[in-house]
């Protein structure tokens, strides 16, 4: 018996580099109960949802196709984003006109969600007061 398969995207897709596409003809020899479809799963330290993918079957000889498809799930092993704000470097205020302090917000990964920031500034004076 042969069948051709082939995968397709669903919330995994080629585009993003989650899986490698593949496609081909898989023969079942005489007597064995089943064969595997292989597909290659990329790695990646982006924290993101589960996705999955399918295999999909067609042009079966020698037999017919029951349930055509398999569903594949690509399960995130990676950690939560971490975000950080750095201390702004040293700035002289000048005499006239303004200038921009500047404070680094890093996240400790990727994600494959917008990351949405609020901040608030505050002041404090050398002496430890606010102002």
């Amino acid at each position: 018996m042969t069948v051709s398969y082939s995968t397709a995207d669903g919330s995994a897709t080629i585009a993003n580099s989650d899986y490698v596409a593949a496609s081909g003809t898989v023969t079942i020899p005489a007597k064995a109960p089943s064969v595997t479809v292989t597909v290659t799963v990329n790695g990646d330290t982006k924290f993101e949802d589960d996705e999955t993918c399918t295999v999909n079957l067609s042009n079966a000889s020698n037999a017919t196709i029951g349930d055509g498809q398999g569903v594949g799930t690509i399960s995130n092993d990676d950690t939560t984003p971490t975000i950080t704000v750095a201390d702004a470097p040293a700035i002289t205020e000048g005499n006239t006109g303004t200038k921009q302090a500047k404070f680094p917000v890093t996240l400790s990964n990727t994600s494959g969600s917008q990351i949405l920031v609020l901040y608030s500034t505050s002041g404090r004076h050398r002496d430890g007061g606010e102002r």
